[in-house]
Order: structure tokens, then C-alpha cells, then sequence
């Protein structure tokens, strides 16, 4: 997924290699919007927790889910450059 943007395109495994903007960072998703991120360049992790939304297959489980991938790719993206 190098050079896409991480909503382009959710991916499941484990410490993915991802770009946002100029940054390029590892990342780690879980079940209902568990995130941690990677960021080597900073020598920073991004850690967000989500609610599980147990026994829920839905939209708007996938709406809260989504939000924090966006959260945390939004927020690598803002970060400056070198």
C-alpha cells in the first residue's frame, strides 16, 4: 500500500507498511477502530482505542471504525516535514 492514502484501501494485517503525505509509518489494526501506528522517523507510536461494537456486522459499526483510521492518518499527515 506504499503511496496510497490509508483510506483508500483498509488493510487487516499487522504492522502494514503505509504513507500519508510525506510520512511513511507501520500499522496495526484491530477489531472496532483498535489502531497503532509506527512512526520511526519521530520515534513516536499513535495508539487509539475503539469500541468493540460486540455482535454488531453494520454500517454503523464500520462509520465508527473508519473514523479512527481517518483520525489517525489525518493526524500523521499533519505532522511537518523534513
Amino acid at each position: 500500500m506504499r503511496g496510497k492514502t490509508l483510506c483508500n484501501g483498509v488493510t487487516r494485517p499487522a504492522a502494514a507498511g503505509q504513507s500519508r503525505g510525506e510520512h511513511h509509518y507501520n500499522l496495526a489494526l484491530g477489531y472496532g477502530g483498535q489502531v497503532i501506528a509506527l512512526l520511526d522517523e519521530f520515534n513516536m507510536v499513535v495508539v487509539v482505542t475503539g469500541d468493540p461494537f460486540w455482535l454488531e456486522h453494520n454500517d454503523r459499526a464500520w462509520k465508527h471504525e473508519k473514523a479512527n483510521i481517518n483520525l489517525v492518518a489525518d493526524f500523521i499527515a499533519s505532522l511537518p516535514g523534513e
